[in-house]
């Protein structure tokens, strides 16, 4: 009964820290804001608890490619210090960088301590994937008196951060389609599966679009591959049939029923599509074009070699989509640009390097899933400050931890 209740308090922050993973963009977006430092809080809870309760060394669970990122980060975080450097944009990069190495860190333990499997993990956020599917869209629907703002952006139905949630739903499309552990049965697999790829076409993201297409094809070929052919890509399969039956049907309904937000939804993928195919768009939007605006200013910024080469700190980013114009700061969405403006073209290449080398070493570990993360990861650097993003950065941990950390290697403390 004792380590029953031991095992209860882990359980539950550890749930919590999954719906935050994949409902913080939406609180960030609602009257309940505030609570949202929670999850800081829960992280910084299980990081000590687990550093109680157990005597294993923390050096042993981060990969060498990674330690020699971070060392290089706080390096240059110190080479950089100005007078101002510990503002509000500075503290929320710093706070943010350390998400990654904390997420790989409690989730190395996540089955010691709170006595559930893998398969039970995955099958979580799946499930929590499939509910912020269910729960934004009837959010964007039904309007209740909590926003700061509803329907924040135009034609995409969210109530979150579509460039963050899209990367999230392939995540989870990509777990549902390849990881073999699931507890779903075969026509649950289907169902949830379709209702992830239509979340993800609701997002209206170009860049969504790729990473869901990488998803499927490589569902496909690398069972292919492993020899295990169709028995064992018969949900993607089914999901593909499913999806182009009832596309159309989508499409028409939301027409029928709201022809402006389905105008200004196929405006919006198609103005993300023919950027991303180098084409001309009905829109005149270019978000290639913004981002170029916004690496010439990083290059305006930079002012000596050294900026260059190895960046300027934390200092000038701005993190907060609400504040854009900020004195001496550039507001940035996508981590290559941040990681130029911040750690420069050396620490931008080794960031890219260091995610290439843990995806190489997934493979030659036949750890696909892995591999598959950390591939829309590096995907996703150029469209999204992936790094600096909590609830990416707590994704990516969970398939960066060690394979598992065996109950021999973890001692608990003896209790009197």
């Amino acid at each position: 009964m004792k380590n029953a209740r031991a095992l209860c308090l882990p359980n539950i922050l550890y749930w919590i820290l999954i719906f935050y993973m994949f409902f913080n963009e939406i609180l960030t977006k609602s009257i309940f804001e505030n609570i949202t430092i929670l999850k800081y809080l829960i992280i910084l809870y299980l990081f000590f608890y687990i550093i109680h309760r157990t005597k294993y060394s923390a050096k042993n669970i981060y990969s060498k490619p990674l330690k020699v990122f971070y060392v290089y980060i706080v390096i240059i975080s110190i080479l950089t210090i100005s007078n101002w450097a510990f503002t509000l944009s500075g503290i929320g990069a710093y706070k943010n960088l350390l998400i990654l190495p904390l997420s790989i860190y409690i989730f190395s333990f996540y089955e010691n301590i709170t006595g559930k499997s893998r398969d039970d993990l995955m099958t979580l956020i799946v499930k929590m994937a499939v509910a912020h599917v269910l729960i934004n869209t009837f959010l964007y629907f039904y309007e209740i008196p909590i926003w700061k703002v509803f329907h924040p952006y135009w034609g995409r139905i969210s109530q979150g951060y579509p460039t963050v949630d899209v990367v999230l739903l392939n995540f989870s499309l990509a777990i549902l389609l390849i990881y073999k552990g699931l507890k779903f049965k075969t026509l649950i697999k289907i169902l949830f599966a379709f209702i992830l790829v239509i979340g993800i076409l609701l997002l209206a993201s170009g860049t969504g679009i790729v990473m869901m297409t990488i998803v499927f094809a490589l569902s496909i070929l690398i069972p292919i591959l492993q020899k295990r052919y169709v028995k064992k890509i018969k949900t993607t399969i089914v999901t593909l049939i499913l999806l182009l039956i009832s596309f159309s049907s989508a499409v028409q309904i939301i027409k029928n029923v709201d022809e402006s937000l389905y105008e200004s939804m196929y405006l919006s993928l198609q103005n993300r599509m023919s950027i991303l195919l180098g084409q001309e768009s009905e829109l005149d939007i270019n978000t290639m074009d913004i981002r170029k605006e916004r690496r010439s200013d990083i290059k305006k910024m930079q002012t000596d070699d050294f900026d260059v080469l190895f960046g300027r700190g934390f200092s000038n980013l701005n993190m907060n989509p609400e504040i854009r114009n900020v004195p001496g700061t550039i507001f940035l969405e996508d981590q290559y640009s941040v990681n130029l403006l911040t750690i420069g073209v050396i620490g931008a290449l080794m960031f890219l390097v260091c995610f290439a080398i843990e995806a190489i070493k997934a493979i030659k570990q036949k750890r696909e899933l892995i591999a598959v993360i950390i591939l829309l990861f590096i995907i996703s650097s150029f469209t999204s400050g992936c790094l600096i993003n909590f609830s990416i950065s707590l994704f990516v941990g969970i398939f960066l931890q060690r394979p598992q950390i065996s109950m021999y290697e973890y001692k608990l403390k003896q209790k009197n």
